[in-house]
Formats: C-alpha cells, structure tokens, sequence
C-alpha cells in the first residue's frame, strides 16, 4: 500500500485538525510537519546535523538524540495509525521533545558525574 505523505497531511491539517485547534495553530502544524517532510526528503542534511551534534557532544548525546528523532517522528506516529488515530499524525510530526529532552541529558550527565566523582 502506498500512502502520499503530503496529501495525507494536507487533509488532515485542512479537514479536521484546523477545526478542532484553530487556525492559526493548524498553520504551524502544517509547517512543522512540512519541514519534517522536507527532512525526509533531505537526509543528508539530518546526517550532517547529527554528525555535527556528535562532534561538538560526544557520540553518547548523539546516539540519545537519533533516539529522540525516531520517538518523535516514527514511532509516535506509528501508534496513532495502529490505533486508528492518524488525524492526529501533523501533530505527532509537530511534537518537539528536545527542548526538555535535551537539558534533562545534561542534567544527567552532570549529576552522575557529581556521583562518580564523590
């Protein structure tokens, strides 16, 4: 089965979600979402972020946010079509987890070297 990303998306940010959150949110689901898409279409670019990313903060914080990415892009949207919710998808796709993922890691990294040190 094949399934157009972007026409599925369009319907749903169109149809049912600007109606249930607004418009003005509806519209930066729909460009969030896109912006995923482009990513998807890109992978270069997600590669050389993450390689990047890996240089400037070690391989473990790097692995930890690849791990993040397919959370929030595969397999959250994973569950919402397994449990008949894919209306929900541009938001899922609109999800940002690293502005709390990413200082809860440092915060770790930090305490467990306070532990390790004592």
């Amino acid at each position: 089965m094949v399934i157009n990303l972007e026409d599925m998306i369009s319907k749903c940010v169109n149809n049912n979600l600007v109606s249930k959150v607004g418009i003005g949110i509806g519209n930066y689901l729909k460009n969030a979402v896109f912006e995923k898409v482009d990513l998807i279409r890109n992978p270069r670019k997600v590669y050389e972020e993450f390689i990047e990313l890996g240089k400037k903060e070690g391989l473990p914080f790097m692995y930890y946010a690849i791990g993040i990415e397919v959370m929030e892009d595969v397999v959250l949207p994973g569950i919402l079509v397994i449990t008949d919710n894919s209306e929900y998808i541009p938001v899922a796709l609109a999800f940002h987890t690293e502005p709390v993922m990413y200082p809860l890691w440092f915060l770790g990294k930090k305490i467990y070297n306070n532990l390790k040190s004592d």
